[in-house]
């Protein structure tokens, strides 16, 4: 599933306010709707906004699981 093509998640991403974020989030629906694709690019943005100039370095990290900030099982 490619999340660019998922409106339903785009709209829900689009939707959230990452200047006032809360500390938690619940992401609920039925299996299959992408709440793993939501999730990681949640985590992407948030870990990418928190500097600048490593956001290659960090993006590399998570493209290949192994950032100390997040992990998406299997």
């Amino acid at each position: 599933m490619n999340f660019e093509k998922c409106d339903w998640l785009v709209d829900s991403f689009n939707s959230l306010n990452f200047n006032n974020l809360a500390h938690g989030i619940i992401i609920n629906g039925p299996k299959g709707v992408g709440k793993k694709l939501l999730a990681r690019k949640i985590s992407e943005k948030i870990i990418s906004n928190f500097q600048e100039n490593l956001r290659d370095d960090f993006q590399n990290l998570i493209d290949k699981n192994n950032h100390p900030d997040l992990y998406l099982p299997g």
